[in-house]
């Protein structure tokens, strides 16, 4: 899946495109063309030059292993919520500063309804967190440098299930909060898994979370 946000750009002639403006000349583009009557419209020009979609591609590569055999393995797509966008926005382009780190975290089955990009970490009436695994605090997900537009984690994120009866898992998010069960902090995006995860004691899920981002 792809998560594609309209991108609004301020399109700024050059001299030479203002010169073939001022003198009616058509416009080429490969096999495209544009016949100029002293206007085009912004939407010609994000179409032609290719600016008229801004995509973010974001996966989630699964492992679940039970007994030191792989028994179930997905690639699933995740969902960037609403503040995650305006976050992006405002680290950029705005004054907001870096975040300090992203942690994997997992969304228990019970109770769970939906995920929605209004969901922060604050409030997500649609699901809670899955909490009983080994490791002290959600798990880290540090990024690589980026390459080809895209950006993975230095090493695979692991979670190791703790004493369970009968228990499913539905996905995983990604916060800026390390804290198991923590409220506070910033939610960047949500995954659901194909169908629910039946898990037992001992089980060990292994994460690759890759971001790509491109026209």
């Amino acid at each position: 899946m792809k998560f594609e946000q309209k991108a609004d750009f301020e399109i700024k002639q050059n001299d030479k495109l203002q010169a073939r403006l001022d003198n009616n000349a058509p416009l080429h583009s490969g096999s495209n063309l544009i016949d100029i009557k002293k206007k085009v419209s912004q939407e010609e020009l994000k179409k032609l030059f290719g600016l008229d979609e801004l995509k973010l591609e974001n996966t989630f590569t699964i492992e679940q292993i039970r007994d030191s055999k792989v028994i179930h393995t997905e690639t699933i797509s995740n969902s960037v919520t609403n503040v995650a966008i305006d976050s992006v926005l405002d680290t950029y382009f705005g004054a907001e500063a870096k975040k300090a780190g992203f942690f994997l975290g997992l969304i228990n089955s019970t109770g769970f309804t939906a995920v929605a990009v209004a969901d922060t970490m604050a409030s997500h009436a649609g699901w809670t967190e899955f909490t009983t695994y080994n490791e002290a605090v959600r798990q880290t997900w540090t990024p690589t440098s980026s390459s080809s537009q895209s950006i993975t984690g230095t090493a695979v994120s692991e979670f190791t299930i703790g004493t369970v009866s009968s228990q499913t898992l539905e996905g995983l998010f990604v916060t800026d909060n390390s804290t198991k069960g923590g409220a506070t902090g910033f939610l960047w995006s949500t995954a659901l898994f194909s169908s629910a995860a039946p898990v037992v004691t001992a089980d060990v899920f292994r994460v690759t979370y890759t971001l790509r981002l491109g026209n």
